[in-house]
């Protein structure tokens, strides 16, 4: 377990080192150094702080700072430098701390210089320092409260931020149980005239929202036990700026005519693609390579829970049938008696009812936009969503209807894309993926589905993905429909193989032995990276049941 104080190296002797200490008496945080010497062994404020990095350690486990490596952080009342040096000694960021108190960069330039470590320190107001689109993390820990302007302080924060940046935010709320928009004026309270405003939180989180932050989350709230005024509280949340990628989701959920635009092109591309990989014979014998190398072998499948668990379905639903594939195959492996199958392709149903037809199957089908599904309460005693959810824009609705089709002992079954929201790759993926392919002889990177030689994968541009919905919300798939199900059985898989090996190039690995064993290293490395934790996984199946509705919990600030 790591210590909340600081620790730093250093070859100073102590009693050189305490000289230099004793320059900045009274101590309020504790520091310990290498040589034994530790700031609680001088004149102590009070209170005096003996876990300084308490509040780091919290957003810590909420901000993916190892996924931020090398990346810029904004220390706004940076105090002694703790927080910056920790992050810049753990993380590799690089680190800029701003406070009004020269005492408090004094500090911070010598701690910093003692740990070695990229770091600056300037005099600097929350409410003004402007550096616009420059840090991935902002740390706003102690300091709203202290604020004249703390709006403004919270409009500069978001500017300053890039686009997928993440603001860490701790201070003093005031929540009035009968009314939770009242703000509370508290200067000169504990004689202190750098005291302000305590928001009430519900105040502080919709400022944010309004400013253009997502995804806030309330961490930690603590009411002090006294001291302060009544229905005072210290509070910890973490918020997003949107990315690109959020953008054009937040347009499309916003306005129709942009969702519509989508749509139809949607359409028309899986409209084409769908069809004609029903009956491709190159898409048969990458099926058919694929078995043979054992691709699935760290998967599973809807047959084999069923038999595990002994389910037998009456009737069940399958969510973007495409050409009806999968439908036909439950229905011939004995998993259900009769599906209905829903898409947006109209090509697509078509071939499905076709086929269907010439196999005399139980199947119905239906042209259906899943964004926006009203479907039968209490039908389905099987819903199976295969391939077809990380094109779904509003989830949220979504899950919703399912779980309203669903029989109260019924299941959901989720096989799908679970990766980065529009391919944009954690950085550590990119870069395993990157190192892979550059070894790879052409013959194995030539993908026979498109007729395509694959070089480098870079990052996508939000936008311009294959088809306009393709992985829209992918990552939010799994997180979005626990509100309604509770996860039964899962098996989470695939680091980097869907695009180092991806379908169209597997055949090229069965011509000898030396080619089987080749893709068997890949296959180890990719189930690796996923055991150890290296990386995410990309891909998940889960067998989810219905949550009782006393067990649904309420929803979130973005979905009211």
């Amino acid at each position: 377990m790591e210590d909340d104080f600081l620790t730093l190296h250093t070859k100073l002797a102590p009693q050189a080192l305490k000289e230099k200490l004793r320059r900045w008496e009274p101590w309020s945080i504790r520091v310990d150094f290498s040589n034994g010497v530790s700031t609680k062994e001088f004149k102590r404020r009070t209170p005096f702080n003996k876990d300084p990095l308490n509040k780091f350690r919290v957003v810590e486990a909420a901000i993916p700072f190892a996924e931020l490596s090398g990346g810029r952080m904004l220390d706004i009342g940076c105090n002694a430098g703790y927080n910056s040096i920790h992050a810049a000694v753990k993380y590799g960021a690089r680190c800029t701390g701003i406070d009004i108190g020269p005492r408090h960069i004094e500090i911070s330039r010598f701690f910093s210089e003692l740990a070695g470590v990229n770091a600056e320190f300037l005099i600097a107001s929350a409410e003004t320092f402007s550096h616009p689109k420059e840090f991935d993390v902002v740390l706003h820990f102690g300091t709203l409260y202290h604020l004249p302007n703390p709006v403004l302080s919270l409009r500069e924060t978001f500017d300053n931020l890039r686009p997928g940046g993440y603001l860490a935010l701790e201070t003093q709320v005031y929540d009035h149980p009968e009314d939770q928009n009242i703000c509370y004026f508290l200067h000169m309270q504990n004689n202190d005239p750098t005291n302000f405003w305590a928001l009430s939180t519900s105040v502080l989180t919709k400022c944010l929202e309004l400013l253009g932050f997502r995804d806030i989350r309330e961490l930690v709230k603590l009411v002090p036990a006294e001291g302060l005024a009544q229905h005072m509280a210290r509070i910890i949340l973490v918020a997003q700026k949107p990315d690109k990628a959020q953008e054009i989701i937040n347009r499309a959920m916003a306005d129709r005519s942009v969702y519509d635009a989508m749509a139809s092109r949607e359409n028309e591309v899986w409209g084409e693609i769908l069809p004609a990989l029903e009956r491709s014979e190159a898409r048969i014998e990458d099926t058919e390579a694929s078995a043979k190398l054992g691709v699935a072998r760290h998967q599973s499948s809807l047959f084999q829970v069923a038999q595990e668990k002994k389910l037998k379905f009456e009737h069940g639903l399958t969510l973007g049938c495409g050409a009806g594939r999968l439908e036909r195959a439950l229905i011939r492996g004995g998993v259900g008696r009769s599906f209905h199958g829903i898409d947006m392709s109209e090509r697509a149903i078509a071939t499905a009812r076709e086929i269907s037809k010439e196999e005399n199957l139980p199947l119905t089908y239906e042209v259906a936009d899943l964004n926006f599904l009203e479907l039968p309460e209490k039908t389905f005693d099987l819903v199976v969503a295969q391939t077809s959810l990380h094109h779904v824009l509003f989830l949220e609705r979504v899950a919703e209807q399912v779980w309203l089709a669903l029989k109260s002992d019924g299941y959901l079954w989720i096989h799908d894309f679970i990766g980065e929201t529009q391919g944009q790759y954690n950085p550590k993926r990119l870069s395993i993926m990157n190192q892979l392919l550059a070894i790879l002889p052409e013959k194995f990177r030539k993908n026979k589905l498109n007729d395509r030689v694959t070089t480098q994968i870079k990052t996508s541009e939000p936008g311009h993905l294959a088809s306009p919905f393709e992985s829209i919300r992918s990552g939010e798939i799994i997180p979005v429909f626990q509100r309604w199900f509770t996860i039964e059985w899962k098996i989470e898989f695939n680091a980097f193989l869907h695009r180092v090996a991806p379908p169209g190039t597997r055949a090229a690995y069965l011509e000898n032995e030396d080619t089987k064993t080749l893709f068997e290293l890949l296959m180890l490395l990719d189930h690796l990276c996923i055991e150890e934790e290296i990386v995410r996984p990309t891909g998940g199946q889960y067998l989810m049941s219905p949550r009782a509705v006393d067990d649904i919990p309420a929803k979130s600030t973005a979905e009211s």
